[in-house]
């Protein structure tokens, strides 16, 4: 979840000697235009490494406002292999694959398997000496939004994401005091 405060252009509304509808219009503009921003920008920066549609992963990513933050937050339900590009050769294969992520190659997930109709990628669970032959399936899954949020390769995504947002937000009130000095 990212935070962004905004309760310094409050201040400084009041300093150039506005009132208090002329700031609650003023700082409901920047707010509005943060949220509609960052959503964008948050669906763009965790689709970047992952191979998954932008749609899918815009879906999870929650962008809520009160009166003096905005915060981001992404799903952290984890989807299907299935959604990454799964696919399975057959009985004589190793096991299905899928690539998770775009800079890298495909993964094959040993022992797994497409399961029914809607073709999730599944296994078969262990128990202590080896595999059940006809026991239960665990569905095998890829990285949440959130956990794509929270740390991606060497530039954390949340840090970025922190950093876009401090440069929408000061373009914006920029561009709000460029406004309201008129």
């Amino acid at each position: 979840m990212s935070n962004f405060d905004l309760s310094g252009i409050t201040r400084s509304l009041k300093r150039i000697g506005k009132t208090n509808a002329q700031i609650a219009t003023l700082k409901g503009r920047a707010l509005t235009d943060l949220r509609r921003r960052l959503k964008v920008q948050a669906a763009q920066i965790i689709h970047e490494p992952i191979n998954r549609s932008r749609a899918k992963v815009s879906a999870q990513v929650r962008v809520s406002a009160g009166s003096n933050y905005v915060a981001v937050t992404a799903g952290g339900k984890r989807p299907p292999l299935k959604e990454f590009g799964g696919r399975w050769a057959g009985r004589k294969s190793p096991g299905a694959t899928a690539q998770i992520y775009r800079d890298g190659s495909r993964q094959t997930f040993q022992g797994a398997f497409i399961l029914g109709r809607k073709g999730q990628i599944v296994t078969r669970v262990t128990r202590g000496s080896g595999r059940v032959p006809r026991g239960p399936v665990r569905l095998l899954t890829g990285p949440s939004p959130a956990d794509v949020l929270r740390f991606t390769g060497t530039h954390s995504a949340y840090e970025r994401l922190l950093r876009i947002g401090g440069q929408i937000l000061a373009a914006e009130s920029a561009r709000l005091f460029a406004v309201a000095a008129r």
